[in-house]
């Protein structure tokens, strides 16, 4: 599952479009071909929604008038996210 800024609800990605696997004491959960949609995401400057990938979902507009910066959060762990 994914969380979007812009949209209000986590999106799950489809099983058929996910690597689920065990690892260690754990589960493993990783996108099919995840390296090659960023690549092409990243070389197109596109969104993912925006190069057509199934699972991908667009975002509702968001209004930037009088947005000045982006605030980072610190995550249970001390680490930042946006």
């Amino acid at each position: 599952m994914a969380r979007q800024s812009g949209i209000s609800e986590i999106i799950k990605i489809p099983d058929e479009y996910l690597i689920i696997q065990p690892e260690d004491n754990t589960v493993a959960i990783n996108i099919r071909n995840i390296d090659k949609i960023i690549e092409e995401a990243a070389r197109q400057g596109k969104l993912f929604s925006e190069l057509s990938i199934e699972w991908a979902v667009s975002t509702r507009p968001v209004l930037m008038e009088g947005y000045k910066n982006f605030q980072l959060f610190k995550n249970n762990n001390g680490g930042l996210y946006g």
